[in-house]
């Protein structure tokens, strides 16, 4: 079927295919569903190619209708109307894509991880059916460990360039396979994982309640779709032995601690469903600028900033919500809002032990272990354990001693509804399971963020005013919340390996960090240094330990497990693996050594960095490990010449004088070792849109170079270069960027500058033009920044344009869709409403400072001429020739093969140069801004300078958009000097003239007659310039055409959400060339504040362009 589907021969195959017939002696009853599911997929494979035959974008001819001559008996059903009855058994996919097979295989293997699940969650019932805790504890655990695994089957779908075959390409997969897709009609369901039954089958055993969120709603229709036996056997789940009933009233901590894992791993924020959520946004992101808005769910259905992956992610976080609502109760904040925050620990453990694992006598580094007995946590090498952490009593007498508090204690402390304390308070009560009266001074003093003493600036400025005006107040202490925050857990790998079925114990490998005090505190007594937090907490420092301690070791912490999806040991236990640390980067590495000591033979290599022989830790252990052939170690000390050196014949550590080295200098000496292990894999472009180039990202302010940083970037490149040379801070708030330490300590690294700030001009007018203006040079660098994903690929991706080493009709097919988009859209984003609005309102300004009949440049008109001209229809003309070889026309696609490739490269080219050019004349008017605010002139006088020059920038792109068209009409794919067969192609040019009567136009003798077709080779071109009357005139036209933005002003209800059905047709919709979701409401925004400011100035707009007063706007709108 690929194959087929390469050469645009799909359908003419489908109707070679011989009849089979649907009787039980044909098709025996257990191959009726198989057979079902593939009619289905050849269906929709021919209604893929019929909807894009080559005729859906820019066509100068007839759509194509040799094959649409079926249509079916009276009695057929629409699903199937059109489409011949004929039936085979695909054994491959549809495109031989790496997304489409990602996408289905991802979809496979969740359902192969789960195989076992099935009979798990039987017996899971049976043990609540015979009231045995132990079986249900082993068997909730073997559940656990099943749901692990889905994230990790779910990230092989990457959107990484640098994945290898694991790429999903977002723009391929957006314009190839999601169309495909698509359902045949809304009567049936469309291919979503909601209609997995897995998902289903887990709600129902978490005891999911809530279905009123768009997925949920989705979720109980497509259910209704699944056959009998798996409806009933969901059914039995859902209402008979409830699991977490049971669980519930025994009082089994471990049972509960079991359960709340599964319940995080499933539906939590770094289990299945948040890393679902985080891998659509960043996937939808690319595919919504560069195409139709292909979502699984409500997108852009309540979104009017064009935004609409935005819109999926909140829908997928209501459904979340639901899912959690039964363990956490009223969900108040959004999923990403509890990822680094104390919702993260739903835990309690007691610290058993802390060691000493080197010969440092003032143990910097020390291991700490933690008491799991009756926690009924489990853990895999790799994870990590967030620990929230209690603050040091010497340290909070200081601050009880300067607030006068000492005699307080005690005191319950009124916190904010719904406010972090409050919310913390709700938290302690759920996981202690007891009942509390409230937060104590005691408490926030323990868990709060104490304010360096040295930093006292800074701690007065993370608080309101008004905190500080009612501080001290021992009558009323409801201050003290506010002035004091609660801290963060810290995030720590875990350093031991269990073969338990419930782990008795976690251990941690602690480095405490250490700061030295001011010197204004030299004389202050206890002279310590300034200590981390929970560093210091988990590993203190020998000195602390003779002060008075109020936290015992019986104490309780409050701790979660986190898992790392793309760190963990290779599923082989035969594999070598390789590991680096430097210090107590060890940490994750040792619970790897006992995994796979404990479970394999294969080949294990550290390499290890640390100061000097006293900081090895865990020396004895890895020398045992070297003695026993489990481990090889390679050294390094950056300040001892005491070095140790790996024996591989004596299989012994050896002691060896050497210079201080770093780690780098060990893996090169090991270089042909560590060569042997990995294996080198080409990198994209590293750049922006161009190679070459530096990629620039604007947060909270700041500017950060992150070109150094994409190849390591966990999700790619595609998804930072979707935020290049923008404000990604709302991108990395959605994605709980902003609250991860771990993303925060990266970015600091790659900090270059500060963004500019607003100019301030006093001026309301200045303000909103400012805003206009950002916001058109922002559409601009996204819009040329998405472009470049689909151009990379028309460019450079050979297996776009090549399938078996022939040439593949689905690259020409996506090169004529991207065009044909551009090019009938007229890049709509940049000149249609948005532009026409700043027009508008310069022209606006002109006319009312200097006088309503100034002549200004008709940048519209400009703009419309040259898409309407003769430029532009000679492009149009060579597009729709591409569209010609798409599908069941693609025969003659071989005799220009080479004319097609060299047109794609010209025109894509052009496509980036022009858009460049544009981002840099609107660069210009950007950077005018700030030097007119900085003039010393009235304000008037800077307002009118301003409007005239943003007015020239206006012109001179309009004058781009000209130049564009001329140099696109160039082009042309006949080009029979580069064809492999030069005559082949000339007769097969001349063939398509003589068939489609152009070729006897030149024929036809010519005649002088009054009614002949006549038309001038030359017409005199429009005035260039107009007065403001004029300009309003084509505002006004514009809206006129766009009258759903009138109606939306006036109060009309918006519109409901469409069913999962509705949205896949609408997507898979015949027009393919319509704008995008991005493009469109970005086009809608501004036509809407064009509406509004025309209503707000009617008075002066009536003055300037000569408007009888008696007339209304909604009058000249009629």
């Amino acid at each position: 079927m690929p194959g087929v589907v390469a050469r645009g021969n799909m359908r003419n195959s489908i109707l070679a295919l011989p009849l089979v017939y649907g009787t039980s002696d044909v098709i025996p009853d257990r191959a009726l569903w198989a057979a079902t599911v593939c009619l289905g997929i050849l269906a929709s494979v021919y209604r893929y190619e019929e909807v894009n035959d080559g005729s859906e974008g820019v066509s100068v001819v007839a759509p194509q209708s040799a094959f649409k001559n079926i249509h079916g008996d009276d009695d057929e059903e629409e699903e199937t109307r059109g489409i011949p009855r004929n039936i085979a058994i695909p054994l491959r996919q549809v495109f031989n894509d790496r997304g489409e097979a990602m996408f289905l295989q991802c979809m496979a293997e969740v359902h192969g991880c789960f195989q076992s699940g099935i009979e798990v969650v039987t017996r899971c019932q049976e043990a609540v059916m015979n009231r045995d805790s132990e079986v249900l504890l082993r068997e909730m655990i073997a559940l656990k460990e099943l749901v692990d695994q889905l994230p990790y089957v779910f990230h092989k779908i990457s959107v990484n360039p640098s994945a290898g075959e694991q790429f999903a390409n977002p723009v391929e997969w957006g314009q190839r396979y999601a169309k495909f897709s698509a359902p045949l009609s809304k009567r049936v369901p469309a291919l979503s994982g909601l209609a997995l039954p897995l998902f289903l089958l887990m709600d129902a055993f978490i005891g999911r309640t809530k279905y009123a969120s768009f997925l949920g709603i989705e979720a109980v229709h497509l259910r209704r779709w699944l056959p009998l036996n798996i409806r009933a056997f969901i059914a039995a789940i859902e209402h008979h032995y409830r699991i977490p009933e049971f669980v519930k009233a025994s009082g089994d901590t471990r049972l509960e601690g079991v359960l709340e894992g599964i319940i995080e791993s499933y539906a939590g924020e770094r289990g299945f469903m948040g890393t679902h959520r985080y891998k659509v946004y960043g996937f939808l992101e690319v595919v919504a600028k560069t195409g139709r808005a292909e979502t699984n769910g409500n997108a852009g259905a309540g979104d009017s900033d064009g935004r609409p992956w935005e819109e999926v992610h909140h829908t997928l976080s209501d459904s979340m919500k639901e899912r959690l609502s039964p363990y956490r109760g009223e969900v108040k904040v959004e999923p990403q809002q509890m990822r680094g925050s104390f919702e993260e620990c739903r835990f309690q453990a007691r610290i058993l032990d802390r060691q000493i694992i080197d010969s440092d006598s003032s143990r910097s580094t020390g291991m700490v272990t933690f008491d799991l007995s009756n926690t009924g946590i489990t853990f895999q090498p790799g994870d990590r354990l967030a620990v929230m952490p209690v603050n040091a009593s010497h340290e909070v007498a200081k601050v009880i001693a300067a607030l006068g508090l000492d005699q307080m204690m005690d005191a319950v402390v009124p916190v904010e509804q719904n406010s972090v304390w409050a919310r913390f308070s709700k938290h302690t009560e759920l996981v202690s399971k007891r009942p509390s009266t409230g937060l104590t001074v005691k408490d926030i003093l323990k868990r709060g963020h104490l304010a360096p003493l040295t930093k006292d600036i800074l701690a007065i400025s993370e608080a309101p005013q008004d905190v500080w005006d009612r501080a001290f107040d021992l009558t009323n202490l409801a201050w003290l919340p506010k002035l004091i925050n609660l801290e963060v857990p810290r995030t720590y790998s875990i350093s031991n390996s269990s073969t338990e079925l419930l782990p008795s114990m976690i251990d941690l490998t602690v480095s405490r960090t250490e700061t030295a005090r001011d010197t204004i505190f030299e004389g202050v007594q206890p002279s310590l240094p300034l200590y981390g937090v929970s560093s210091s907490f988990l590993n203190p420092a020998p000195d602390t330990m003779e002060y008075p301690c109020d936290t015992t070791n019986d104490d309780a912490v409050f701790i979660g497990v986190s898992r790392p999806i793309q760190f963990q040991l290779p599923s082989s236990t035969t594999v070598p693996v390789a590991m680096f640390a430097g210090g107590s980067g060890i940490a994750p590495f040792r619970g790897f050594w006992q995994k796979r000591i404990q479970s394999g033979i294969g080949r294990n290599i550290l390499f290890l960095g640390v100061q000097s022989r006293e900081k090895l830790v865990h020396e004895a252990e890895l020398r045992g490990l070297v003695q026993h052939g489990s481990l090889e170690l390679h050294t390094a000390f950056s300040r001892d010449r005491r070095g140790l050196v790996f024996d591989s014949f004596m299989q012994e550590m050896i002691e060896q004088e050497m210079e201080p080295r770093y780690i780098d200098t060990t893996i090169i000496d090991q270089g042909r070792l560590v060569s042997e292990l990995v294996m080198s894999k080409s990198q994209g472009g590293l750049g922006g849109h161009r190679k070459g180039s530096r990629m620039w990202i604007g947060v909270h302010g700041g500017v950060y170079d992150v070109t150094d940083f994409l190849p390591m970037h966990p999700g790619g490149t595609l998804i930072v270069a979707a935020s290049a040379g923008l404000d990604a801070t709302k991108t990395f708030h959605e994605l709980a960027h902003d609250t991860n330490p771990e993303v925060s300590s990266l970015l600091s690294k790659y900090f270059i500058g500060h963004l500019g700030t607003k100019p301030q001009n006093g001026s309301p007018e200045f303000s909103q033009l400012y805003d206009m203006w950002y916001q058109y040079l922002r559409t601009n660098i996204e819009s040329l920044t998405t472009l470049s994903f689909e151009t990379t690929n028309i460019l450079e991706d050979s297996k776009i344009w090549f399938s078996g080493g022939m040439l593949n009709i689905g690259g020409v097919r996506k090169f004529y869709q991207f065009q044909s988009r551009l090019l009938q859209n007229g890049f709509a984003t940049l000149f249609g409403a948005k532009l026409q609005e700043i027009y508008l309102k310069i022209s606006y300004s002109l006319a009312n400072a200097i006088t309503p009949d100034v002549r200004l440049p008709d940048i519209i008109g400009t703009i419309t001429r040259t898409q309407s001209g003769a430029n532009a229809a000679k492009a149009m003309r060579e597009i729709s020739e591409v569209g010609q070889f798409v599908s069941n026309n693609a025969q003659t696609a071989r005799f220009h093969e080479n004319g097609i490739l060299k047109f794609a490269q010209q025109v894509t080219e052009l496509d980036m140069t022009f858009l460049e050019q544009v981002r840099d004349e609107a660069a210009q008017g950007m950077d005018a801004f700030d030097l007119i605010a900085s003039m010393d002139e009235p304000t008037s006088v800077k307002q009118l300078k301003l409007a005239s020059y943003l007015l020239s920038i206006l012109e001179r792109i309009a004058a781009r958009l000209e130049a564009y068209y001329t140099s696109l009409s160039q082009e042309s794919i006949y080009r029979p000097e580069i064809e492999n067969n030069p005559a082949r192609t000339r007769w097969q040019n001349l063939r398509r003239k003589v068939v489609d009567g152009s070729f006897f136009v030149l024929a036809k003798s010519l005649s002088l007659s009054s009614h002949g077709n006549f038309s001038s080779g030359s017409q005199a071109r429009p005035g260039i310039n107009v007065d403001f009357a004029q300009i309003f005139s084509s505002a006004q036209e514009t809206l006129q055409l766009n009258p759903q933005i009138l109606q939306s002003n006036a109060g009309v209800q918006p519109r409901q959400p469409r069913r999962l059905a509705d949205m896949h047709i609408a997507r898979a919709a015949e027009n393919t060339q319509a704008p995008s979701t991005f493009e469109s409401q970005q086009q809608s925004v501004a036509l809407r504040r064009m509406s509004n400011f025309i209503t707000t100035n009617m008075s002066n707009i009536r003055r300037l362009s000569r408007l009888p007063a008696a007339y209304d706007f909604n009058d000249i709108m009629a």
